[in-house]
């Protein structure tokens, strides 16, 4: 799991939208298991890269099971419908994300964390190699974070996945990322091992704040750093 973690307009969801080619570089090329993502049809490029998006505004009253069905889509050939095998592929991704009970809700009759909860079971029923969520845990409180971030490290590992995924919480990054960037203004600055690049000095370059980053064995941890006069 690699995380993309920096400032507001760094360009992180930037990144991700080249990568699914929603727009296009003004240079250079991007290749996924060497193919190059600017020649490869759209259904490739689906069936290859799923996408869970930061903002998503329903617009129809689809069930939440349909919606996850739709992932599917990619798979399907010219005007066929998902069959049963889509169909079990769907439901194991609902349950997997802990959403069965709303399964039968209109998906515009649910909060914002269950839509990101059901953005995140269409991508698993997906089913491509590479995932990209655009901060997964935004509209969660803590518990739930943890536990998508959990399910989604999971997942990684039952299905060898590749996923890249916008963290704004660095704590969070830290406990479930393999590797961690850094961009600010467009460009990366740093990239490494989390625990490694997580400093407060870096914390200070990239954000422009004081931190304090604090170790407990293996883990990594950063705090403000507040002086006295500042606790008010």
């Amino acid at each position: 799991m690699l995380t993309v973690a920096g400032p507001n307009a760094a360009g992180k969801s930037t990144l991700l939208r080249l990568i699914t080619r929603a727009i296009r570089p003004s240079g250079g090329s991007i290749s996924v298991f060497g193919n190059d993502i600017a020649h490869m049809p759209l259904r490739q490029i689906a069936k290859t890269i799923s996408f869970v998006p930061q903002i998503h505004k329903p617009m129809f009253p689809f069930t939440v099971f349909e919606m996850v069905l739709a992932g599917r889509n990619p798979h399907l050939g010219e005007l066929k419908q998902p069959g049963k095998a889509d169909e079990d592929k769907a439901l194991a991704a609902v349950a997997l994300t802990g959403i069965s009970d709303i399964a039968g809700r209109p998906y515009t009759k649910i909060s914002g964390g269950q839509l990101q909860l059901v953005l995140i079971a269409r991508a698993i029923a997906q089913e491509a190699p590479v995932m990209l969520l655009d901060e997964p845990s935004s509209h969660l409180d803590i518990r739930n974070q943890i536990g998508i971030l959990k399910t989604i490290d999971r997942i990684r590992d039952e299905h060898e996945l590749c996923i890249i995924s916008v963290l704004h919480d660095i704590n969070l990054s830290l406990a479930f990322s393999d590797r961690l960037i850094f961009l600010k203004n467009g460009k990366k600055t740093a990239e490494g091992n989390p625990g490694d690049i997580v400093t407060a000095e870096m914390v200070k370059e990239v954000y422009g704040v004081e931190t304090a980053v604090l170790k407990d064995g293996e883990n990594t941890y950063v705090a403000p750093h507040l002086k006295n006069n500042e606790k008010k």
